[in-house]
């Protein structure tokens, strides 16, 4: 885009191909220097809101100018944004992460646990809906197996019957440490370290790319 010296400036990321119903996470601007806009405008955004929302679709910017400032300058623009999912379980892992970027450490135990806690059983409850009843399965799930026992040994059963190569342990074990900080977050209000809240998104992040990975495959045919 090109920042005009006392002209509002209106970037919509649609423009760059982001869908109207994506999550921006994040916009970046960089001037350009060197070239017929010499980059001494740099881009000053306007208040979007008072309140902590999601980044909008449509932003404004004036150009800002240092070192004498020009009339235009090239400005390099770079969008993160996440696509629409009808994977539920992303959203509460995307809380966690927002969180700890923020620096709001503890909010970030519930929603990584949770986000794998929900991941997990959709994984399982596909798994052995082939050979139960869904009622049976939900029971099953909600009330006969605790996340400990889901985790292990029900999850290594269930990945290595699909042929799938086990979690490893360093993530299995992170994984339970996790459930148990949620509790604790969640029922005791306990405080959480940056450390914690970093091991908390991370095991969630490797725990649910591996279920989304290998969870979808089906069951080995019997011989």
């Amino acid at each position: 885009m090109v920042l005009k010296r006392d002209e509002l400036a209106v970037l919509d990321v649609g423009s760059l191909g982001v869908p109207p119903d994506a999550k921006i996470l994040g916009v970046f601007l960089t001037p350009v220097g060197g070239g017929e806009n010499d980059g001494h405008l740099v881009p000053a955004i306007t208040a979007q809101s008072f309140t902590r929302a999601p980044v909008p679709h449509q932003l404004h910017f004036h150009g800002y100018p240092i070192l004498g400032g020009s009339d235009a300058t090239d400005v390099s623009v770079l969008c993160n944004w996440m696509a629409p999912t009808g994977d539920p379980e992303l959203v509460p892992l995307w809380s966690a992460i927002e969180a700890y970027s923020s620096g709001a450490y503890q909010e970030a135990i519930v929603p990584a646990a949770v986000a794998v806690e929900y991941k997990l059983a959709s994984v399982l409850r596909a798994y052995f809906k082939q050979f139960a009843g869904e009622g049976r399965v939900d029971d099953f799930l909600q009330n006969g197996v605790t996340f400990s026992y889901q985790l292990n040994p029900l999850l290594p059963a269930v990945m290595h019957g699909v042929g799938a190569p086990k979690l490893r342990d360093e993530v299995a074990n992170k994984l339970s440490w996790l459930r148990g900080k949620r509790n604790k977050v969640a029922h005791k209000h306990e405080a959480v370290t940056q450390d914690e809240a970093a091991d908390a998104v991370v095991a969630a992040l490797f725990g649910y790319q591996y279920l989304a990975l290998y969870g979808p495959l089906p069951a080995k045919a019997s011989p």
